[in-house]
């Protein structure tokens, strides 16, 4: 398992550039918000098992966040699915294990723009 430090250290960068621009030659005050989520990124040389089946019954204004398998502990651990409140416009696009070289890359899944075209990533 590898931790993506990279990510976090320029996050980190970002946050302190902006907080260092705080105001123009006019007088002007610039401010921002940045929401920064830089978690690690986890790699892993063994194959992930198939995804379990999980029965789901349609639930009105929720999103079905399918489980998944993660790596802990130097083996394979199921993580359940979980419901999720549906956000206007949008459409969940699930995570997954991605394979990159010779190991797997867990991609966290994101609500996409409803209508917006995007390429599949499997």
């Amino acid at each position: 398992m590898k931790r993506n430090w990279r990510a976090l250290i320029t996050a980190v960068g970002l946050a302190a550039t902006l907080a260092s621009v705080t105001s123009l030659e006019s007088g002007c005050v610039v401010r921002t918000r940045a929401r920064v989520t830089a978690g690690p990124v986890v790699e892993v040389e063994e194959a992930p098992p198939p995804p379990r089946r999980e029965r789901v019954v349609v639930r009105p204004g929720y999103v079905w966040i399918r489980g998944r398998w993660e790596f802990r502990g130097g083996h394979w651990v199921w993580r359940a699915g979980f419901w999720r409140a549906a956000r206007a416009g949008y459409v969940w696009d699930p995570g997954h294990w991605q394979r990159r070289g010779r190991r797997y890359v867990w991609v966290e899944g994101r609500w996409v723009v409803r209508g917006r075209v995007h390429i599949e990533r499997r």
